[in-house]
């Protein structure tokens, strides 16, 4: 060989040395990552690590060859691994990081209050309210000391009805401190109060932190919520998981589902009963059904307009034609601002805001809520469908970003990854569904306060439904 080929091939075998040294750096990184996120069955982690090794091996042997042309060849299966590699750390790493923001540390939590006051008191400011000015509170819950704090030193009383404040203070200069969720969601619950006879002055926030539960069980209950723009549960939904019989039950509660209130001598709508906080409505379902609730789920249902919108669309399946009452509208209850959706009977695409508009719906139908709990479901599946599909790949970081606002869980990370795992190694899990039957009719909610229609149980369908929960729990 002369000098010039004997040059050119050391500057080849250089060449493939380096990125065989950046390709078995890669292969070591994937590993790592692999093997952290803990949720590829042991099988396939072999597979990949034998054709990975092997492809590496032929890349470094075709490298001692004299020929430039399996030179070129071996250099070439170096850099299609490398390649791979380096998409698997990011995608494996990209999803690693959203498991430990989503189901690690404390779960933190942002609460807003406002001061409120009438429209025709001279006040406009916190800085301008008086010292000695009457402060009325309502519902502050544990958050009650470090919201007077932020507030100031005024002279504070508590309402046992906010209702009092509106109907005596749209001429006083009185002020109301209360959680910006309460305050809503009086305007759009009680006919006769009209929020422009009152102004916001002071808004802040306050946060709260708790410790995440880190146990895990073969058998567990989570329960999801599903809340509108006013914190109200639109979807209540209890998810019991058996690992060892690989069952799923899905139970469906009306959004006026009226059970005793924990730690009170009312009932409530679950709607309105998460007002309280989400830990009395756990607390509230599992004393009904007489289990216990290892973990909550929290969504927000408004986001799930973007979700949709970012892996583009979904498909829904109807067994009837119907018009939704509900308008394709967001932060509002207000029909009058958008337009209606049409669904036919069969399979149709939806985006966002249709799939959110359809999900609230429940006028339509004679069943109306048990329709609505159907079509929720059927949503949820199709958008967790359309997530492992190979057409979401492309965005998959993305898909995985925008679910960062869209829930809150105190669910920790051994418990998903092992049932990922379990899922990815032995095939789906079999999925029962029950629905609690109640019958609508009116009664006193909110804490007794407000009249309304509620859904009282059914009594042999409750039955039913701790027994078939009780049946699921028990199975091996």
């Amino acid at each position: 060989m002369n000098e010039f080929g004997s040059g050119s091939m050391k500057k080849i075998n250089i060449i493939n040395y380096t990125i065989l040294s950046m390709t078995i750096f890669s292969f070591i990184m994937l590993l790592f990552y692999v093997n952290r996120l803990n949720i590829i069955p042991l099988r396939y982690c072999y597979i990949f690590t034998f054709l990975d090794f092997f492809l590496i091996l032929f890349s470094l042997i075709f490298n001692k060859f004299d020929s430039k042309i399996i030179n070129y060849i071996g250099m070439f299966i170096a850099v299609v691994v490398l390649l791979m590699n380096s998409f698997g750390i990011y995608y494996v790493k990209h999803l690693d990081k959203f498991l430990d923001n989503g189901f690690t540390g404390d779960i933190v939590r942002s609460s807003t209050y406002y001061l409120v006051t009438s429209k025709n008191n001279s006040v406009d400011k916190i800085d301008d309210v008086a010292f000695n000015s009457n402060v009325y509170y309502f519902n502050l819950g544990d958050n009650k000391e470090e919201a007077f704090a932020k507030v100031g030193n005024y002279n504070y009383m508590e309402l046992n009805e906010m209702d009092d404040f509106f109907i005596g203070s749209i001429n006083s200069d009185n002020y109301l401190l209360v959680e910006k969720n309460n305050y809503n969601l009086v305007f759009n619950e009680v006919e006769g109060y009209s929020q422009d006879n009152f102004k916001v002055i002071y808004e802040f926030d306050i946060k709260t932190s708790s410790k995440r539960n880190e146990e895990v069980k073969d058998v567990y209950n989570v329960l999801i919520f599903g809340k509108d723009f006013l914190n109200q549960n639109d979807l209540t939904l209890l998810v019991t998981v058996n690992t060892r019989s690989r069952k799923v039950l899905l139970t469906s509660f009306q959004r006026d589902y009226y059970i005793p209130t924990y730690g009170t001598q009312y009932s409530d709508t679950l709607a309105l009963m998460t007002l309280l906080g989400d830990d009395t409505v756990r607390k509230s379902v599992g004393q009904y059904l007489n289990i216990d609730i290892d973990y909550t789920i929290t969504v927000y249902t408004d986001n799930i307009v973007e979700i949709v919108d970012m892996i583009g669309g979904i498909e829904f399946c109807s067994d009837q034609a119907f018009v939704t009452k509900h308008a394709k509208v967001l932060g509002t209850y207000d029909d009058s601002k958008g337009d209606k959706v049409y669904i036919r009977k069969g399979c149709q695409h939806l985006n966002g805001i249709e799939t959110l508009t359809v999900a609230r719906e429940r006028k339509a139908f004679y069943r109306a809520d048990s329709k609505r709990q159907e079509n929720c479901r059927k949503i949820l599946i199709s958008i967790l469908r359309k997530i492992a599909s190979s057409s979401t790949l492309l965005n998959y970081t993305s898909v995985l970003d925008s679910f960062n606002g869209l829930y809150q869980t105190d669910l920790n990370r051994t418990v998903i990854t092992s049932l990922i795992r379990d899922i990815l190694s032995d095939g789906e899990y079999e999925i029962v569904e029950q629905f609690a039957e109640g019958y609508n009719t009116l009664g006193r909610k909110h804490q007794n306060k407000w009249g309304g229609y509620v859904t009282y149980p059914n009594e042999e369908s409750t039955k039913k439904v701790r027994a078939k929960i009780k049946s699921v729990m028990a199975e091996k």
